[in-house]
């Protein structure tokens, strides 16, 4: 009986000595010198992968670049994780070259947090490029700013740094002085100049391709494509790459289309609060009011032409004509309800009463 007792102890202890065995591998040291428990090791890279993938696919955009010189590519992600009244909320993720994530930067419904990304009533900030932009061997992540349509763009910079992106700055790129072809770092507000208005790719380091609007008041705004420099204090204009656009694109179909706006004080000033001092612009920031930020004088009309950002940047393309020879100083000194038609040929303005 002992000697089966014994045979039957020594049998469990052969057995928990293999299970010991077997589960000592997977004590890994974690890089900060801490235990991985086992538990975290047994779903490692089966559970590492489904959830990369499930980030991939819902995914936003996605974009590879080496962000830390080691050569290999890391995925900077752009994921949805919520909606409010205010829209749609979007984090930044980013993953190595095994599809193990590496960073993911903060998920609040915040609009003030230059970390938080999205799709708002207001504006729309969304990535546009990623690499080195200043030439200082760091990468960087050019984000606008959410905004009107009617002011000068400002972009929040992200720096990859020590294995996060942090915000830099936020400011507008603008010619300074005007004229010159240097592009500085500007936070002024102001409403007519030269300015970038995007940016469309980083050919090398220290090299940007962008979007310049060129916009002096009245009617008038010229949108090309440039390229830029990087320089001491800024950029520096290199050339034209050609047009953004024709100018005839965005313009409406033959059929008119009148609306009636009450050209309020909200639609006299831009998003950062400057006041606009040309007919265009006041007729842009008045749709951009109606159908984004819901700030509606109570005898605007809708429709059916400027409804997205680009249908509004055509109304600065568009000649605006008018019967009232002081048409311009009541709408930009006053407050005046117009009726307004839009025509393949331009707007025809109306005032029905101050």
């Amino acid at each position: 009986m002992n000697n089966e007792g014994n045979k039957h102890t020594t049998r469990h202890l052969l057995l928990l000595l293999c299970a010991v065995a077997l589960l000592a591998p997977a004590r890994l040291m974690a890089k900060d010198g801490q235990l991985t428990p086992p538990q975290i090791i047994h779903s490692d890279a089966g559970q590492r992968h489904l959830n990369s993938s499930h980030l991939r696919a819902s995914a936003r955009t996605s974009s590879q670049i080496d962000l830390d010189g080691d050569q290999r590519l890391e995925e900077i992600l752009v994921v949805p994780f919520g909606e409010n009244e205010e829209g749609q909320f979007l984090y930044l993720a980013v993953l190595d070259d095994n599809g193990d994530m590496i960073w993911t930067g903060p998920k609040e419904f915040s609009t003030e947090n230059p970390l938080i990304l999205g799709e708002w009533h207001f504006g729309i900030s969304l990535p546009e490029v990623v690499g080195d932009i200043d030439g200082d061997g760091q990468i960087e992540l050019v984000v606008p700013a959410p905004q009107s349509d009617v002011s000068p763009t400002s972009f929040r910079i992200l720096r990859w740094h020590s294995g996060s992106f942090e915000p830099i700055y936020t400011s507008t790129l603008m010619e300074t002085p005007q004229g010159t072809g240097r592009f500085i770092w500007s936070d002024r507000g102001q409403a007519t100049g030269t300015w970038v208005a995007a940016f469309d790719t980083i050919p090398n380091p220290g090299a940007v391709e962008v979007k310049i609007v060129e916009y002096h008041g009245g009617t008038d705004v010229n949108m090309y494509r440039a390229l830029l420099r990087r320089d001491a204090t800024g950029f520096t204009f290199q050339g034209k790459l050609g047009k953004t656009d024709n100018h005839g694109d965005n313009l409406p179909p033959t059929n008119p289309d009148s609306y009636r706006a009450l050209l309020g004080h909200t639609d006299h000033v831009n998003s950062k609060g400057v006041r606009l001092s040309d007919v265009a612009s006041i007729l842009r920031q008045d749709r951009a009011n109606y159908h984004h930020f819901q700030r509606r004088d109570h005898e605007d009309g809708h429709d059916r032409f400027f409804s997205s950002a680009s249908e509004r940047a055509s109304i600065g393309q568009m000649p605006i004509r008018c019967n009232d020879p002081d048409w311009e100083r009541r709408i930009i000194n006053g407050t005046p309800l117009v009726e307004i038609s839009v025509r393949r040929h331009g707007l025809e303005l109306h005032i029905l009463h101050d």
